[in-house]
């Protein structure tokens, strides 16, 4: 649309990956999400990934690796945004150490990426393993 105004959101998002082929994600409002959200301030994007996960999931994380970069489309609320993604692989470290705002939940690829609601999620996904697949 001719004139329409986009928000430039600065993200950082982790593929984190647990026992049985299962990756950790986040349910926000019946929305499905891998760890991680917007950028506040001057935040580096290990910074941001960081801060989501405590806020999250209540939980650090050690970042192993840089996954990729992804823009993706969407709208939220009436807002369109372009979003800027940096997404890790990442493990979390120990047990919860506060609080959570979200369910954390466990699923396999399959049963994730039809819930997914950034398509760029679900690439992330398979990128991670294409990249674990050429380090073995």
């Amino acid at each position: 649309m001719a004139g329409a105004r986009c928000c430039v959101r600065l993200a950082s998002y982790a593929v984190i990956a647990g026992d049985h082929d299962r990756f950790a994600f986040v349910r926000s409002s019946g929305r499905l999400f891998l760890v991680g959200g917007g950028r506040e301030h001057d935040e580096s994007p290990e910074e941001t990934l960081r801060r989501e996960a405590r806020e999250e999931c209540g939980r650090d994380i050690e970042i192993e690796s840089r996954i990729g970069e992804a823009i993706q489309h969407f709208s939220a609320e009436g807002v369109d945004y372009k979003m800027h993604a940096t997404i890790f692989a990442a493990t979390f470290i120990g047990d919860a150490t506060a609080a959570s705002e979200l369910e954390l939940v466990w699923l396999t690829e399959a049963q994730a990426k039809p819930q997914l609601y950034h398509e760029c999620h679900g690439w992330a996904l398979g990128e991670y393993r294409c990249q674990r697949s050429r380090a073995f």
